[in-house]
């Protein structure tokens, strides 16, 4: 029995070690179909936006219209899909949840149905990241594919391409796979997948963006594989500017070393997605719930001690949040949402990531720099929240913080946190660590689609 037991556990620990990949394919094309086939559409977070801003880049619509005007423009959009939406935030004030009052409501709209302004918050976004769900749009209205059958069978083509993108991104990666397994196959990444979601390709992309820096190496200064990562770091620049630590390390590691044509355009690049970030992205309209940007921006400049205070009240009340978005989806009992597990899960994940073998070095300058950048970009993801979610004159705690935003964070972190000594016994025990988190996220997301079979638990 213990003879068989080492077995397997050899067995799990040179699979895990070598092909990643395989298990990440093994995890996420199950979990990617079930979550198309059995939960309603528009499920994941801020979807019902997302969509309308992928059927904007799919009628070529890619900057907001009013966007130089004071506050929002209504932006058009079929009148089915308002109907929809209507729907949707019916069941929701009603039942509690979303269930499929929609697809029984709405079996016929359609994409190509009048268009009639409606007022949403993705219309800024930076339309690289909605191409494939664009094109899904695209060709469902020239193929007059209902607006449902999209929504539900789109999720299923946008999750095995994210399936894809993340078996591509381990098999190509040279180091560090064990960390960027564990990222990918994140309850939340594999729910995002399955998604209208922008945050779904970002962190896709990050992922190949993090394989690609892993091949390259001081004799490969011109590789395509540094520019190629590089293009994806400015992009994700331009839908999230609090990445820091990515733009530190596209300095370092591309901007220095691929010469002067390839680096100006570069530059411009950065430049443009700059720009974007901080002007077509539209800020938060909600002035009668007390939100202004501005004025938010203004109270800290004259009251610059309470970010301390803000952030204390933050941490002391909220630090676990972010991190259980990460791992928990839903709020299933079984899944005891809990701040400890929250905690535990993450200690498990940081300890694989430390023990997994990275070719970064302890003792170099420039490692701390970077893990500097991923600590201020943390804290910027709750200065960006904090101006445009949490009311003017807050001292806490910042809202609108969620798990999916760090995500990308981590899998760049994996360039800069250098691995500690491992015995032989840590070594043979990580695989099997890892191992055990995915199935456990194969068990979350069961109790993530169960909750919508079982709506009262």
């Amino acid at each position: 029995m213990i003879q068989s037991l080492f077995q397997i556990v050899r067995l799990l620990t040179i699979v895990v070690r070598r092909y990643p990949q395989r298990v990440f394919l093994a995890y996420a094309l199950p979990s990617i179909l079930a979550f198309s086939m059995l939960t309603p559409p528009l499920f994941a977070p801020d979807e019902t936006a997302h969509v309308m801003r992928a059927y904007s880049v799919s009628a070529l619509r890619l900057l907001p219209s009013g966007m130089l005007s004071e506050g929002q423009d209504m932006q058009p959009v079929p009148a089915d899909y308002v109907a929809i939406i209507d729907t949707y935030y019916s069941q929701l004030a009603s039942d509690g949840y979303f269930g499929w009052q929609t697809a029984i409501d709405h079996p016929t709209a359609s994409w190509r149905s009048a268009e009639i302004g409606f007022l949403h918050n993705a219309e800024g976004y930076f339309p690289l990241f909605y191409i494939p769900q664009a094109i899904v749009i695209r060709l469902a209205w020239v193929f007059d594919v209902s607006i449902i059958d999209t929504l539900r069978y789109g999720r299923l083509l946008l999750g095995c391409l994210f399936v894809y993108l993340g078996y591509l991104a381990l098999s190509l990666a040279r180091w560090g796979r064990l960390g960027l397994l564990l990222l990918v196959s994140l309850p939340i990444s594999v729910f995002l997948g399955a998604s209208f979601s922008p945050d779904a390709w970002l962190i896709a992309s990050s992922s190949l963006a993090f394989a690609m820096m892993t091949r390259t190496g001081p004799s490969h200064k011109s590789s395509s594989e540094r520019q190629m990562a590089a293009w994806i770091i400015i992009a994700a620049t331009a839908l999230r500017p609090s990445y820091l630590l990515m733009n530190a390390i596209w300095v370092r590691s591309t901007f220095r070393e691929i010469g002067k044509k390839p680096s100006l355009l570069l530059i411009a690049g950065f430049i443009i997605a700059t720009v974007w970030a901080f002007l077509v992205v539209a800020h938060p309209d909600r002035r009668i719930d007390g939100i202004n940007p501005e004025l938010q921006f203004a109270f800290l400049l004259s009251n610059p001690l309470a970010v301390f205070e803000v952030a204390w009240t933050t941490l002391s009340n909220h630090a676990a949040l972010p991190l259980r978005q990460i791992f928990i989806v839903t709020n299933h009992p079984n899944a005891h949402a809990s701040d400890q597990l929250a905690l535990l899960l993450s200690a498990v994940t940081i300890l694989v990531i430390f023990t997994d073998y990275r070719r970064v070095a302890v003792k170099e300058a420039w490692t701390w720099i970077l893990i500097g950048c991923a600590v201020l970009s943390y804290g910027l993801i709750y200065g960006a929240m904090y101006l445009g979610w949490t009311a003017v004159g807050s001292m806490g705690p910042v809202q609108g913080v969620q798990g999916r935003y760090f995500v990308p964070l981590l899998v760049f972190a994996l360039l800069a946190l250098p691995s500690i000594s491992a015995s032989r016994i840590a070594l043979r025990i990580t695989p099997v660590i890892s191992i055990c988190l995915v199935s456990y996220f194969l068990i979350l997301n069961y109790w993530t689609i169960n909750q919508y079979f079982n709506p009262e638990i």
